[in-house]
């Protein structure tokens, strides 16, 4: 369950990072790695305002630690990788 989750969450990280990109384009455009940590650092700062910390035991339910841990697997994908080469 927390996988299918996590997998969710990657994909909505992805599409935002390609929204940010299209956003950007016609102004300063911006490598993938970058657009992805500065959404990471926007989501950790809407985290730590809420009082959160990093779970002892993780959850499907966890939102805000699912979509940070979501931002490093994106940061892992090959494909994020080879774009940015």
């Amino acid at each position: 369950m927390i996988a299918a989750a996590l997998d969710r969450h990657a994909h909505l990280v992805r599409a935002q990072v390609d929204r940010d990109a299209r956003i950007r384009a016609g102004i300063v455009p911006a490598p993938p790695l970058v657009l992805l940590a500065i959404y990471a650092e926007e989501i950790h700062q809407e985290a730590v305002a809420t009082g959160w910390e990093p779970p002892v035991v993780w959850t499907s339910l966890d939102g805000l630690s699912l979509r940070l841990l979501a931002c490093c697997v994106v940061a892992r994908d090959r494909r994020v990788a080879r774009a940015l080469r």
